[in-house]
């Protein structure tokens, strides 16, 4: 077989692998549309929205995640060097294994042996409810030892060092995209929910809350420019309607 022969069946047979793999891929849609009611097939193609996302903000803003778009492989980027990193959060760590000793309803999150910054304590995510008061406490027992901390919607979450969500989404936005702080503040949306997302709040002059955040709304510095009528979930689904409505579609 000549070289040009090899090439036009090293061709023909890639466009049949490909075209073979889209008629596979519909086949397998069409089936799940069949077979899920339009509310679950909404929840698949939510999953698999999240899958193509480019960069994400993670533990509390002590990490950024980007999608290389030449590669598709993602890149991580820390707040500081990794041993840095590593060694003070294990010292926060001592703390937090000291107060869910301590105080009885707290519990390790369960996404603790995943996150490589902050620390989590779980007080209402797979417990039953603590009492704000008790969260009170072991905000203020993180912060007596030097460590930042506030509470989220299920977590309370720790760690050493000065970073905050708006500075990480203000940096991953600039390295990444090259978009400056002063035109992603002007011109990006934040939604969020919880009293941790303060500092994006704060930045992003276009944010809404989430109805389950009203009742930290008093301790925030500066409230979300808008607020849902639905909570968790929910909320965050009556904003996505509400943007398709207003695109028209």
């Amino acid at each position: 077989m000549t070289f040009r022969n090899q090439v036009l069946s090293a061709v023909k047979w890639t466009v049949i692998g490909r075209l073979s793999s889209q008629l596979a891929s519909w086949t397998i849609t069409i089936l799940v549309m069949r077979l899920l009611a339009p509310d679950d097939y909404g929840l698949v193609a939510m999953a698999t929205l999240f899958s193509g996302l480019f960069a994400v903000v993670a533990e509390s803003g002590g990490l950024y995640l980007a999608r290389d778009p030449a590669s598709g492989r993602l890149r991580q980027v820390l707040h500081a060097a990794p041993a840095q990193v590593a060694r003070e959060r294990a010292q926060v760590l001592a703390l937090a294994e000291q107060l869910i000793r301590e105080w009885p309803g707290f519990a390790p999150a369960s996404d603790n042996a995943y996150r490589q910054v902050d620390v989590a304590i779980d007080w209402c995510e797979e417990v039953d409810p603590v009492p704000a008061a008790q969260i009170a406490q072991a905000i203020a027992r993180f912060h007596q030892a030097g460590y930042s901390a506030r509470a989220s919607s299920v977590h309370i979450n720790a760690w050493s060092g000065s970073f905050d969500k708006a500075p990480m989404a203000l940096r991953c936005l600039n390295e990444v995209w090259g978009i400056d702080a002063a035109q992603a503040a002007r011109r990006w949306l934040f939604v969020g929910d919880a009293p941790n997302d303060a500092s994006m709040f704060e930045v992003f002059g276009r944010s809404v809350g989430v109805a389950n955040i009203v009742p930290a709304l008093a301790r925030l510095p500066v409230a979300p420019g808008w607020l849902t009528r639905a909570s968790h979930g929910a909320g965050f689904e009556e904003l996505a309607q509400h943007l398709l409505a207003a695109a028209g579609r």
